[in-house]
């Protein structure tokens, strides 16, 4: 049984971690079992970030090292039917998603003003008030950090929202009137795509992007399907230790 280290429910989606839910997404197309043990703290990962896993005596990180650890363990190919063309988009679109639009996500998250209390109350509001406030005021500094250096951070919000949304609206337009990324039936890039957009456009948080994403109804038609398709059994209050359905 894998055991599944993510970030809870919050904000009404599976997981406030693209990342995490793209791997999630991922083990249940491949019909992985897994159990999910959920934490705040991404420090407690081999990496210092979430996911991660515990196989056996195996750990991995980094839901693309995780993604190929268990395609090669349980011998898993999602996507057989896709033509070379069709994965090289796929691989494109999902770098765009990962390094491009997660950077403005971030931003629109931990430094706007109308989410970031938010924010600090869902990662931090168990702790004590004093270790809170100087905890708090250290995450948002490091994340200010790292936006800066990869260079999202630099940009005036305007700036950054109107970046992102160009990614958006890329999805969007590849996406068309198919039901999933290359048409009928999901593939793994599914995974990566309905992790991110969910992570915009399904959020409790109000922002220009998800204002943006819900105007196109295609991209809103299509988190609906893969919710329907992957989490409609699951609860989304779901129990730390509690099996997920496949």
């Amino acid at each position: 049984m894998i055991k599944f280290f993510s970030f809870g429910p919050a904000f009404g989606l599976p997981s406030p971690s693209p990342f995490c839910m793209k791997l999630e997404v991922w083990m249940k197309m491949a019909g992985i079992e897994y159990r999910t043990k959920v934490r705040k703290d991404p420090t407690q990962g081999p990496k210092g970030k979430l996911p991660f896993i515990k196989h056996g005596g195996v750990v991995v990180a980094d839901s693309d090292i995780i993604i190929d650890y268990l395609s090669q363990s349980f011998e898993v190919e999602l996507d057989r039917e896709l033509t070379p063309h069709q994965r090289a988009t796929g691989y494109a679109i999902s770098k765009m998603l990962e390094d491009h639009l997660y950077w403005a996500m971030l931003y629109s998250r931990w430094v706007d003003p109308n989410n970031w209390k938010a924010m600090r109350t869902h990662f931090m509001g168990h702790m004590p008030l004093p270790v809170r406030r100087i905890m708090a005021g250290l995450v948002r500094l490091k994340v200010k950090k790292d936006l800066h250096s990869q260079g999202m951070g630099r940009h005036s919000a305007q700036d950054v929202y109107w970046a992102a949304k160009r990614d958006l609206r890329v999805v969007s337009t590849l996406l068309g009137d198919n039901r999933f990324l290359f048409g009928d039936e999901p593939c793994s890039y599914d995974a990566v795509v309905y992790g991110f957009i969910a992570n915009v456009i399904d959020c409790e948080l109000e922002s220009p992007l998800k204002e943006f994403g819900r105007s196109h109804d295609n991209l809103v038609h299509y988190c609906q399907r893969m919710h329907e398709r992957y989490y409609a059994a699951t609860e989304v209050k779901s129990v730390d230790g509690q099996p997920q359905a496949a």
